[in-house]
Formats: C-alpha cells, sequence, structure tokens
C-alpha cells in the first residue's frame, strides 16, 4: 500500500518507513510477535534492497543490540555508522590480540574477514557467539576470517569469558570500551555489530544476526 512509483528512491524509503512503524505499533507488546514481525520486515527490506528502512528497524525495534546509554556518543556514531555502506573502506584497525600479538586487520591473510564487535555484558552477544563457534568449526577453511573485538573495559569479564567459550579465531579487546579507539573507528554504538569485508577492506555487508550472516556468504558463491 506504501508503494508508489511516483516517489523517487528516498521518498520511497521515507514512506516504507512510516509503514514500518504503523506496523509495529500494531503488532503489540508480546515480544514473540514483535521478533517475528521484525525479523520478516528486515528479510524483506533486504531483498527489497532499502537498508535505510532496515536501519530504521535495527535502531528502533530490533532487540538484538545492547546500546550505550551515553545519550552523546550514541548520536555522535550513528550517523557515521550509517556512512558504512556496502562499497565503502572499512578503517584498518591495530590492535592486540588474545596471545598478545600486536596485529592489524590488514594483515589479516583471508578472502574475507567478518568484523564483529561485542561485549560479554550484551545478552545477545552471548547468544551469537556460540553459534558463530558452531560455524566457525564446520567452515573454518572456507576463506573467511573472523575477528572478534570486544569493548569490555573489565579483562576479567573478558577472560573469564574465554576461559568459559575459547574463540577459535583472532580475538582481541578495546580496554577503553565504548570510547575506545577501535570502536570509534567503526562508529559502534551497539553489540553486536558486524561488518563483513573483502582483502581489500571493502564492506559487502552488515549482517545483523547469523542468519543474514550466511546469506551473505551465499550470494558471494553466486
Amino acid at each position: 500500500l506504501f508503494q508508489d512509483g511516483r516517489l523517487d528512491a528516498e521518498e520511497q524509503e521515507e514512506a516504507f518507513i512510516r509503514a514500518a512503524d504503523l506496523i509495529m505499533v500494531s503488532t503489540g507488546s508480546d515480544p514473540e510477535l514483535r521478533s517475528f514481525v521484525v525479523e520478516f520486515l528486515m528479510e524483506g527490506f533486504e531483498l527489497l534492497g532499502m537498508e535505510g528502512v532496515q536501519i530504521h528497524l535495527a535502531d528502533h525495534y530490533l532487540d538484538e543490540q545492547c546500546t550505550t546509554d551515553v545519550e552523546e556518543l550514541v548520536r555522535a556514531r550513528m550517523e557515521g555508522y550509517k556512512a558504512m555502506q556496502a562499497g565503502s573502506i572499512a578503517p584498518d584497525l591495530v590492535f592486540r590480540d588474545s596471545r598478545g600479538l600486536n596485529l592489524s586487520l590488514s594483515e589479516v591473510d583471508s578472502d574475507y574477514v567478518l568484523v564483529l564487535f561485542w561485549a560479554t555484558g550484551c545478552e545477545h552477544c552471548r547468544q551469537l557467539m556460540p553459534e558463530l563457534v558452531s560455524w566457525y568449526s564446520e567452515n573454518g577453511e572456507s576463506g573467511v576470517e573472523v575477528l572478534t573485538v570486544s569493548i569490555d573495559s573489565s579483562d576479567l569479564a573478558y577472560t573469564s569469558f574465554l576461559e568459559e567459550m575459547p574463540l577459535p579465531w583472532i580475538s582481541a579487546r578495546d580496554p577503553l570500551g565504548w570510547n575506545g579507539s577501535l570502536a570509534a573507528a567503526y562508529h559502534i554504538y551497539a553489540t553486536p555489530a558486524m561488518f563483513l569485508l573483502d582483502r581489500q577492506r571493502v564492506i559487502l555487508s552488515r549482517p545483523l544476526n547469523m542468519k543474514q550472516f550466511t546469506r551473505a556468504l551465499r550470494k558471494l558463491e553466486d
């Protein structure tokens, strides 16, 4: 009902955003129903190539992100994060990994790299990690490397998590958390935040969950 051939691309996205808001208002408060509707809308607008609508849904309704409560930080980074569109070059990252080695993202020798920002205190990150570990154990030789960056300011929380669940890929921690240089470089204001990059650090997609990540990989195989 909100699709109008007389509208340009930006106007059509705005119309779809209004439609999404009306749908969510009508959905009610049942968390399972809301989760289903949001996932359905996210997948539909991904097929339509309406990333602006997806971002709006993620920012306002997707219950898969843990957001910093510093309002000024969120506002400052949202625009920068939105600007990191598919096709743009992701910043290089220089970090010390969990083994104490100094590395950079540009040194990762892989056709594709999934960069994931997360935190141990983020419930949805803790749900995502076992899924990603399971995928990596089955697809570790697929040409896709994983780099996870924890924004835990507590080293104890980070190391305790790694003891419970060893991560089989490149793992690092930004000790300054939300205010660290790694999170700032990618304009991170919510976790989990994922970026699928090619060898030249071109952003191919920004999946919001494992389903979107695996779908993005299938597209690369087509």
